[in-house]
Parts: C-alpha cells; sequence; structure tokens
C-alpha cells in the first residue's frame, strides 16, 4: 500500500517537474527570440502562473513522500543523514525564492506597462540574466537530482550541492554573455 501511495504521489510530482520546466524553456525562447509580438505578454503571464501551480504541486507532493518515506516529519538529523534530500530541498528553495524575484521584479520589467519602462538598461538585464541562470539551473539540477538515486549513497550533501553550484556558474556566464539580447516585450 506504501508503495502504491507514493508512485499516486510521485507521478503528479514528476508532471511538475515536467510541466515547469517546459513553461520555463518556453519562455526563455520567447524572451531571448528575435520576434516578438503583442500576444507574448499574455504568454508569459500564463507561463508565470503555470510555472507557480507546478512549484506548489512539487512542494506538496515532495513534502508528501517525505512523510510517507519517514513514516512521520523527520527531524534534522534524519534529514542531515539524507545527502540528495537535503540538496533537493535547497534546490526547490532556491526555485521558490527565485520565482519570487522573478515574479515581482523580472516579469514587470519585462512585461512594461508603461512606454516609459519599455527600454531595459544595463544593470536591469544583468539582473535578469541572473534570475534567468539561477531559474534554468535549478530547474536542471532538480530534475537532475530526481534521478540521481545511484549517487545517494556515493556524494555527501556536499558533493550534491558542490555540483548545483557549478550549474548555477555555468548558467550565470550563459546569462550574462545573453544579457544584451533581453527586452522588454511589446505591449
Amino acid at each position: 500500500m506504501k508503495d502504491t501511495l507514493r508512485l499516486l504521489l510521485l507521478y503528479p510530482h514528476l508532471i511538475a517537474c515536467c510541466v515547469a520546466i517546459g513553461a520555463t524553456v518556453l519562455a526563455d525562447m520567447k524572451i531571448m527570440g528575435q520576434r516578438t509580438g503583442h500576444g507574448d505578454r499574455a504568454l508569459l503571464q500564463l507561463v508565470s502562473r503555470v510555472v507557480l501551480v507546478a512549484l506548489a504541486v512539487l512542494w506538496c507532493t515532495g513534502l508528501s513522500i517525505i512523510v510517507l518515506d519517514f513514516g512521520h516529519w523527520p527531524g534534522w538529523a534524519e534529514l542531515v543523514a539524507k545527502p540528495k534530500l537535503i540538496s533537493k530541498l535547497v534546490v526547490v528553495s532556491v526555485l521558490t525564492l527565485n520565482g519570487a524575484a522573478l515574479h515581482h521584479y523580472a516579469l514587470p520589467r519585462l512585461l512594461p506597462t508603461s512606454v516609459d519602462r519599455a527600454k531595459l538598461c544595463r544593470t536591469q538585464r544583468l539582473r535578469l540574466a541572473c534570475i534567468g541562470g539561477v531559474s534554468a539551473a535549478s530547474w536542471a539540477f532538480a530534475a537532475f537530482l530526481g534521478i540521481a538515486r545511484p549517487l545517494a549513497n556515493k556524494l555527501s550533501t556536499g558533493g550534491f550541492l558542490g555540483l548545483y553550484l557549478a550549474a548555477l556558474a555555468v548558467a550565470l556566464g550563459i546569462g550574462l554573455i545573453s544579457a544584451p539580447r533581453l527586452r522588454a516585450l511589446p505591449f
């Protein structure tokens, strides 16, 4: 029964991750693309809501799986003994905080409400590139952690988080190189 319940929780967890990654890639492609149109504003607003719902599903199903696996809400010592799990919690926490930055900082600049804000200054482009880089690396690493079961007993928390920091560094580098292409979308 426990295995069946775990599978019933794991499936929507996987689907939510796939939906969020797909929506994020779609938004990134649209933001970085050469052609933009008036429908892009609505598309990015929809993508933002889809990712928000997917992230909520990931948290609910993920925490439920943790409780199911431990048989109770684990204490700190129990969590620390699971390097991959701690790493997942760190990455999803970063995704959540980055999502708030995306929603409250990035989208208002990418989807301006006045002609005065239609141009992005260099500093705004760099900030947006960093937020995008953290998002891309974090979603990709969250998916990696989902399949990293063979590494669970081979890597420490520091090992997993070291790989995550390397992924962040690469994504931030790419984001900073791409920053000049960022622009606000038309109304």
